[in-house]
């Protein structure tokens, strides 16, 4: 079933929508490799913040934390892809510390910012009474 662009089976398993926002995302880095040559870095994390982590990131407050080990990982992998690409790291060398350093959450403390913004909201809204 798929509510909101969030796909999930009968028993709330996310596994499709992961599978389908990983297949997606290993396609948009084809693409944006070709564009990474005649962008500078910070127009490329331009990009690739508002397509890239756009589609990745989406609902993730929903489906990250019950997701499994190994698709919080994949999750990883490709947010690690997309750094590479944004700094020319065609060989792998560089390690993740470094690749930090641009200024992009990872999977995990993106859900953990998210969920605590609806928290803060409701708090300061006042809702639910």
């Amino acid at each position: 079933m798929k509510v909101l662009g969030i796909k999930f089976d009968n028993g709330l398993n996310w596994d499709p929508h992961i599978a389908e926002i990983t297949a997606r995302s290993k396609r948009m880095i084809s693409g944006l490799r070709i564009i990474r040559h005649h962008l500078t870095q910070d127009q490329f994390m331009s990009v690739a913040t508002s397509q890239y982590y756009g589609a990745l990131f989406y609902a993730m407050p929903v489906w990250y934390e019950p997701s499994k080990i190994k698709h919080k990982t994949k999750l990883d992998t490709l947010h690690y892809k997309l750094l590479r690409l944004a700094v020319k790291d065609w060989g792998r060398l560089y390690p993740k510390d470094m690749l930090d350093t641009l200024g992009r959450a990872q999977p995990g403390q993106f859900a953990n910012y998210a969920t605590a913004s609806i928290v803060i909201n409701t708090h300061n809204s006042g809702l639910p009474k």
